[in-house]
């Protein structure tokens, strides 16, 4: 069948507005957030019992295959003779150990009743933190100067004992933790613009719910308990998640750290405002609208 003119015409007239429609269309669904997979973040809390196991597996960890010692040597060789003596399984080492004793602190702040790690503890890893910033930015003058200034102030701090003491939490206390830190995410991410020191607040607070249910699913593995695949996609978004806001982070401390012994009004300090990253603001707000915390009765 011929079309006629005139309906040809219509087409020829309403083909531009039914794509502009389409691309209107288009741009209103980009201003929505992204549909991500992952929609279940539940943070499982059972008691005293579940916190000490947690707090054991955290700290098992950290004094595994005597790491502490092995730190000990590790410290002293670039101590006396400076980060390029170390071999590259050294310098991974220190990486690892930052890592593990970071996982420590946090168990301590989820799962111990004061909800805080022993003070000279919580000062080692943040000073042993600083270390592993001036590693990464290949300044091996400050890395030398912090690895002896750490063997001299924590010589007497024995990792083996730092949970002797421990408190294992309630499951309210836990529970008002987890609600505490995500609100406080909440009202950061709220803010257009935020200080750095905010960036790294939301970044530390998910990674607390992180490393919560990674220790969970260590220990349902080892207790050859099943994991459900909720639980694995939540810990694969969180870390994937945490990775990233760590390589802003670290950035972050680098800026800081260039800029510390700087008079310039324009140094860059953990009070200096910022936008949080545009990439990742959908994913934060995705999970801090969907968490559950969960307390068994």
């Amino acid at each position: 069948m011929n079309l006629s003119k005139l309906t040809l015409a219509l087409i020829l007239i309403a083909s531009p507005l039914v794509l502009h429609a389409q691309a209107t269309v288009v741009q209103c669904k980009e201003l929505f957030s992204k549909d991500y997979k992952t929609q279940d973040f539940v943070i499982s809390i059972e008691g005293k019992k579940q916190s000490k196991l947690f707090l054991e597996k955290a700290h098992e960890n950290l004094i595994a295959e005597n790491d502490p010692v092995q730190l000990n040597v590790i410290l002293n060789k670039m101590s006396d003779y400076g980060v390029p003596s170390l071999s590259i399984e050294q310098r991974n080492f220190i990486f690892k150990f930052r890592q593990n004793s970071s996982l420590l602190r946090s168990i301590f702040q989820t799962s111990d009743k004061n909800h805080l790690s022993p003070n000279k503890f919580g000062r080692f890893v943040k000073d042993f933190g600083v270390l592993k910033d001036f590693l990464m930015m290949s300044d091996s003058e400050n890395a030398q100067i912090m690895a002896i200034d750490i063997l001299k102030k924590y010589s007497d701090l024995d990792f083996k004992k730092l949970i002797k003491k421990a408190q294992p939490a309630s499951k309210k206390s836990v529970a008002l933790y987890f609600n505490g830190i995500l609100e406080n995410a909440k009202k950061i991410m709220s803010k257009s613009v935020m200080t750095i020191d905010e960036v790294h607040d939301v970044r530390k607070h998910l990674r607390d719910v992180l490393r919560y249910i990674q220790i969970e699913r260590d220990l349902a593995i080892e207790g050859e308990k099943e994991i459900s695949a909720e639980k694995e996609d939540a810990i694969y978004f969180l870390k994937k998640l945490n990775t990233k806001l760590g390589f802003v982070c670290d950035d972050y401390a680098a800026q800081i750290l260039r800029d510390q012994n700087s008079g310039s009004p324009d140094r860059v300090t953990k009070k200096t405002l910022v936008e949080f990253p545009v990439e990742l603001r959908p994913k934060v707000e995705h999970f801090l609208n969907l968490y559950v915390v969960q307390v068994t009765e």
